[in-house]
């Protein structure tokens, strides 16, 4: 989704080359270059790619639904998600945010695969998050 978007979408576009300047220079790669890779090429399964894509994929996608007049009243993520979600609520700056999830995704990539028990990961909670909880007032 998020390469054809890229191929298609001048709005897209511009909001992942405005993510990837940001991600880059903390990265030492970029995000627009990993999406416009052929699908047999990219490296979605590395942690440390595949949230700085998923992260740029979602700013595109608000971005595009910003530009059909779509304008949320309310934002809400899981995982990386989260970032993007406090980015689009304007809770973080875009520099910010590229900061948090460049520092987060070379954390989780260290851990990847490292629970011995087999339980879930870090983080995973068998009751609702409290997010959860909240929204369903609304």
């Amino acid at each position: 989704m998020g390469a054809d978007l890229l191929t298609n979408d001048p709005v897209f576009r511009a909001a992942v080359a405005s993510v990837d300047a940001e991600l880059a220079p903390r990265l030492g790669w970029s995000v627009a270059e990993e999406m416009a890779r052929p699908r047999e090429d990219r490296r979605p399964a590395a942690t440390e790619v595949a949230q700085p894509l998923l992260f740029a994929v979602q700013l595109g996608v608000v971005a595009v639904l910003r530009s059909q007049g779509v304008q949320p009243a309310m934002v809400l993520g899981h995982s990386v998600g989260e970032v993007a979600a406090a980015h689009t609520a304007g809770a973080l700056t875009l520099a910010q945010a590229a900061e948090v999830l460049a520092v987060r995704s070379r954390a989780q990539a260290a851990t990847a695969g490292s629970r011995p028990d087999g339980g879930p990961r870090p983080g995973r909670r068998h009751r609702p998050p409290k997010c959860c909880r909240i929204a369903r007032g609304w």
